[in-house]
């Protein structure tokens, strides 16, 4: 069950990755008040997504630089 949870998480970082940077697109330059909020909000996720799948696969930061 675990390699599972780690590819959902993994999903969902790269799902809300795209999002934020479409709103930040639309956002003209953070012009704009709601694309900018979802764009940093949605940006959150995606760390905190990320962080997760990494701790999931016990993977450090270095590591996953290396392998992207």
């Amino acid at each position: 069950m675990k390699p599972l949870l780690g590819y959902l998480f993994l999903a969902n970082g790269i799902i809300f990755g795209i999002a934020s940077n479409s709103f930040a697109k639309i956002s003209e330059g953070f012009t704009k008040l709601t694309p900018s909020v979802l764009c940093i909000l949605f940006m959150c996720i995606t760390m905190f997504s990320i962080e997760k799948q990494c701790l999931h696969f016990q993977l450090d930061l270095p590591t996953l630089l290396i392998v992207v």
